[in-house]
Parts: structure tokens; sequence; C-alpha cells
């Protein structure tokens, strides 16, 4: 107010908008296994920040702005989507593409296989295949006889080797949506079998026929089993015919004498030698 004038106050509106701002998001590639950790480059109102994410894995399943954050392998984009605060408005940024890449199954995967005796069986066992992926198996090797062992597939029953011998098998791992496909290698042997048999001969008098030894093994000897030879040591009455264990004969004495006889299986390739205990006899 003045001397001449009075005073008034006059009130209007007005606003102040809340002001717009610009950011982007940057996520980078990982492994599949790790975390995937978006982030934006400006947020000054401290809002809220959702990321929606939208993709294929490798397995073929589809995201499409889903704000659950993938894991699996596979290729994404992820864009963010920053809240209204009390001084910003909300903004969407564009979507930048990540992927999720396959892990290496690595040092995990191994194989073992326990050497076995022929005749007998053993079964590889795998550790590690963490994607689950398809087996190809390869056995090579040798057989005691030298011959080379080679053989590949998936169906690894039918391609293990039976034969006495020493082998190595290689498993090969396919590639899965989430793994890469690796090797893993182990060595094992299979043992010659044991064989267990009996030796027999009469004793005759001197100057009549010798009798014809013979042996015995239960079962009878199993095809592949070595020639089966009689060997003879001791003393005839008059020394001349003398024989230790150590230089025992393959010829039959006929010298009247106490003698002792054993049979003897040659080894092969897939039995053991074997010899049976000492038969007595007399002539």
């Amino acid at each position: 107010a003045t001397d001449n004038w009075t005073g008034y106050t006059f009130e209007t509106p007005f606003t102040v908008e809340r002001a717009s701002f610009t950011a982007t998001v940057t996520a980078d590639s990982v492994t599949f296994g790790e975390a995937v950790a978006p982030s934006v480059s400006s947020n000054p109102g401290g809002a809220e920040v959702k990321y929606l994410y939208s993709g294929r894995t490798n397995g073929g399943e589809t995201l499409t702005d889903s704000e659950e954050v993938p894991t699996r392998a596979g290729s994404y984009t992820v864009r963010a989507v920053i809240a209204q605060s009390d001084n910003y408005t909300v903004i969407t940024t564009r979507a930048v593409s990540f992927t999720i890449e396959r892990a290496m199954i690595g040092s995990v995967l191994t194989v073992s296989m326990t050497g076995f005796t022929y005749g007998g069986d053993s079964a590889p066992v795998i550790e590690g295949n963490l994607g689950g992926g398809s087996v190809t198996y390869v056995y090579s090797g040798a057989l005691n006889g030298g011959q080379a062992y080679y053989e590949e597939g998936a169906d690894e029953e039918a391609i293990r080797p039976t034969d006495a011998g020493y082998y190595r098998l290689t498993i090969s791992v396919a590639t899965t949506d989430d793994y890469y496909g690796d090797t893993a290698t182990t060595t094992f042997y299979i043992y010659r079998a044991d064989l267990s048999i009996t030796a027999a001969i009469d004793g005759w008098t001197y100057g009549s026929e010798s009798s014809v030894p013979s042996f015995t093994a239960n079962g009878g000897l199993p095809d592949g089993a070595g020639t089966v030879y009689y060997y003879y040591f001791g003393s005839s009455y008059d020394g001349s015919w003398n024989y230790e264990y150590a230089d025992r004969n393959l010829v039959a004495p006929t010298l009247a004498g106490e003698y002792k006889m054993i049979a003897v299986v040659a080894q092969t390739d897939n039995y053991k030698r074997a010899e049976s205990a000492e038969a007595e006899f007399a002539i």
C-alpha cells in the first residue's frame, strides 16, 4: 500500500514439469553358469529399474519382454524401463544384445574302466557329462596275440573288446544346448584267464605196455586253451634215468623206478599257462 493506494496480493499457479533424460543399458556376454548383470548409464531420480529380456535359448525356448533373467545359453536382448520419479519422467532404453555362451565341460569329464579277466566283463563309468550329451566310444589297443583293435560307435557294449590285451577307451561327448562337447580317455587290461587241471597216470610193469597219461579239467578245456604237454621226472632204480623237476623230460621213462608226472597247458593269448599237481607212479 501507499498513501493513495490500497495494496492487494495476486496469486497465479504454475508448474515445474518433470524433466526427461537419456540413458543406455549395457549387458556383458557371459558363460553358462555365470550371472547376467545389466546396468543403466543414468538414473538421476534413483527410480526403480526393470530389465526386460527377449531372445532364444540354444534349445529353442523363447523369451519376450520377460523380467526373468535368462540363465540358459543362447542369444538375447535387454532393454531397461526406468520408472517415473518425483522429478523425472519414465523412460525406456533401446535394447542391446548379449549372449550366454556355452560352457566348457573341462576336467570334470572323466571315464574309468576296471580291468577284468578274459571271460568276465566290465563297463565304463562316465562322470561329469554335465549337459547329458550323447556319447561316442572309441576302443583301441592290441590283443595279446599282437593284433590291433579298433572299434568306434555309440553302442558301447557292442564294440567292447573281449579278448585279453591292453586297451584305450576314448569317449567323445557331443555339444549340448549349454555345454560344448569334450573328450576323456582311460586305459585298461583284459587279463588272461586261469585254468586248473589234474594229471593222472597208472604205473605199469617193466617190459609191458606203458600207461597213457591223462588230465582232467573242470568242464573240459575251453576253446582257446593251449596244448597239453606231459613232463616226467624221477629216477630209475639203476640210476641211468634221473631227472629233477627242473630238468623234467617230455619223454616217458621205460626203466623200472619211481617217477612223477605233471600235465602243463601252454599259455595262449587268452589263457595263462597251467600246471597240474604231481602224479606219482612206478614202473
